[in-house]
């Protein structure tokens, strides 16, 4: 222990690992300083455990070498979903220890409790999902590397179901804050890209910035941020299994991520890996993992000769020899129009670059470059860049990757047991014009409850309002209304409870509509395993010649012309309601459940002016049946009702 101007400073193997507890004149303002040959850190207990300066010592030469500017940037700030920024635990003073100093490793924890909320009081409790976590982060620094890694574990000591969701902000600059900065996150849609400051404005003082924020479907576990001029940068890995949205705040170029929401049972843990690894030689990021950092380019020429050039730098753990394939393919038709194996006997920092030609290809041709990479230590990744050919403005060809299916596991009760009411307990998801359906009254006329919860958008991305957060509030419900409900809204956990719901005897029933089946993503989502009929076409929505009544015995009940469009019936399915010609309701057994669909649609004024069933009288009355019948199809429906 060292005394040095007023300052107490504890070392450890200053040769190649350095830390040091450096204790301010005022309480609680102690800073932590890392540093190996590769890096120089500073940890800021006071405020979040943030990483408060993060200086790259091998940048290159003559650029900017401390990457954090100001008081409010850092690295792996930490948030949750369940609170808006900046939340209660940005700028919280967390407990802090070093756990391990070798000579070759250094492990600092940080640790807080959350209480729900920025501002709790007894009149003003915090968020029940989240108040009592203790949130436990580590950072490790090697003497040998230049990866920071972060491990973070949310702790639940109460007696209730906690379900954090984790959000964590970055705010740096690698190479320094002016010119352009580029931000690269991996999604279903390509590599999506935000820039930042290329041109600048010069009477206002401000920089342009253009791109997209936002990747909800991310389809890799890596998001990267780049200086362009100096082609030096950040490569920051996190559990794709968990990941749920890549962010990137363009005005103040953040790099962000965060998961899914974790259901953490008393006494239990969810934990979670991630880091940040520097990187220089590259102009933009195609593909980042563990061992390494990619940049993948098309250019094409006004002699048609397309130019494919790939490179590659070494990642925290680089592999030893690789073949790597580069191949051009017409992107819709997958043919192959010229490949090239390229032997790599090592990565390093500095790039190893392959470029593949192809002469005489049209303008008009959508093109997709394409890279496998194999070698020992099991080395298997590909990954994959296209270039729209020369279209007519509208007519553009859309690129989509299906995301990579996560492999993580779920909270589930030992026991599920499907609860049995006297009246219908509906839980009822609204999405766009749900309002036309009339549920409220439908429910009244059942002499049921219902719970409702709406899809809606906002920073966090599609969610829906309410979904039960656990397995014992869910199983209280008899059905579960999906009306014209976009599949965006469900996280992996909701499905897999809605799954659960429908197997243990509970009913789902969709509402067709402009925001659903294939119109609302369901297509290729977990979604349509649940309906009884095949998704249907893009734009579902069909018209009888003329308006037919819903129950021809009973007209009251109001007629509809516009339908919804589906595919055939899965096997098992059946006719619940209607006609083969004319289905009104198709259901499916489900485990000790039942699926089923509504086909009528309730809009488009009708030919003969008469009233659609949407403000038809007793509409409610016959849908109440329609629901009664659905729910005696399930094997533990112990209503009043049934029959």
């Amino acid at each position: 222990m060292i005394v040095l101007a007023g300052m107490i400073v504890t070392s450890a193997h200053a040769e190649k690992l350095l830390v040091e507890v450096i204790h301010e004149d005022s309480p609680g303002a102690e800073q932590i300083r890392l540093e190996n040959p590769f890096l120089e850190i500073t940890i800021d207990p006071a405020h979040g455990g943030r990483i408060s300066s993060y200086s790259f010592k091998n940048a290159p030469k003559d650029t900017e070498k401390q990457w954090i500017f100001g008081s409010s940037a850092g690295l792996f700030m930490d948030h949750t979903t369940q609170l808006i920024w900046p939340g209660e635990m940005m700028n919280r003073a967390y407990r802090f220890g070093i756990l391990e100093s070798t000579p070759t490793r250094v492990t600092v924890e940080l640790k807080a409790t959350m209480r729900g909320g920025r501002e709790v009081t007894a009149e003003k409790p915090g968020d029940p999902n989240i108040s009592g976590i203790v949130l436990s982060k580590t950072y490790t620094l090697h003497a040998d590397s230049p990866l920071l890694e972060v491990h973070y574990r949310l702790t639940n000591p109460t007696d209730t179901l906690k379900s954090p969701g984790l959000w964590i902000q970055n705010i740096l600059a690698p190479g320094g804050f002016e010119q352009a900065r580029f931000s690269f996150r991996p999604s279903s849609k390509g590599v999506l890209e935000g820039r930042w400051g290329s041109k600048s404005n010069h009477k206002t003082g401000k920089y342009d910035q253009d791109g997209l924020s936002f990747a909800f479907d991310p389809t890799d576990g890596w998001s990267a941020q780049l200086h362009s001029p100096t082609r030096q940068g950040v490569v920051f890995f996190m559990d794709y299994n968990w990941l749920k949205c890549l962010y990137c705040c363009l005005e103040a170029m953040t790099t962000e991520w965060w998961y899914e929401r974790a259901m953490i049972e008393p006494g239990q843990h969810f934990e979670t890996r991630c880091g940040a690894f520097p990187f220089t030689g590259l102009s933009s990021v195609a593909h980042a993992s563990r061992q390494m950092i990619c940049q993948l380019e098309i250019a094409r020429s006004e002699q048609q000769t397309i130019t494919v050039t790939n490179a590659m730098v070494a990642g925290p753990t680089p592999p030893g020899k690789l073949s790597v394939l580069v191949e051009l393919l017409n992107y819709r038709t997958r043919k192959v129009l010229a490949s090239k194996s390229f032997p790599v006997s090592s990565l390093s920092s500095s790039p190893t670059a392959q470029t593949l030609s192809c002469p005489n290809v049209a303008e008009a041709v959508d093109l997709l470059a394409r890279v496998r990479v194999t070698g020992a230590d099991k080395v298997k990744q590909s990954y994959e860049m296209f270039s729209g050919g020369a279209a007519i403005l509208g007519t553009e060809t859309q690129y989509y990757k299906a995301r990579p299916v996560r492999n993580r596991p779920f909270y589930k009760p030992k026991t599920i047991v499907k609860a049995k009411n006297d009246q219908p307990n509906i839980l009822h998801l609204r999405g766009l014009f749900q309002v036309y359906y009339r549920w409220p009254e439908i429910v009244k006329a059942l002499g049921g409850t219902m719970t409702p919860s709406s899809y809606t958008i906002s920073v966090m991305g599609p969610s829906i309002s309410y979904f039960p957060p656990n397995y014992d509030d869910l199983m209280k419900y008899d059905l579960i209304v999906l009306n014209n409900l976009p599949a965006n809204g469900f996280g992996d956990e909701d499905l897999e409870k809605l799954h659960d719901f429908a197997k243990h005897g509970g009913a789902i029933f969709f509402i067709g509509g402009p925001t659903s089946f294939r119109a609302g993503g369901y297509a290729g989502h977990r979604l349509e395993e649940f309906l009884p009929v095949e998704v249907g076409e893009a734009f579902a929505t069909g018209r009888l010649e003329k308006p037919v009544a819903l129950n021809p015995q009973k007209p009251g009940a109001g007629r509809y012309q516009y339908y919804q469009k589906v595919g055939k019936r899965k096997s098992g399915a059946k006719l619940l309601v209607g006609t083969p010609e004319r289905p009104l309701v198709i259901s499916q057994k489900y485990g000790q459940g039942v699926v089923a669909v509504f086909i009528p649609l309730a809009f488009g004024a009708l030919d003969d002016s008469s009233a659609g069933f949407w403000e038809a009288e007793t509409y409610p009355q016959w849908m109440a049946e329609v629901v009664r019948g659905l729910l005696n199809e399930t094997e533990t429906y112990n209503g009043k009702h049934a029959r």
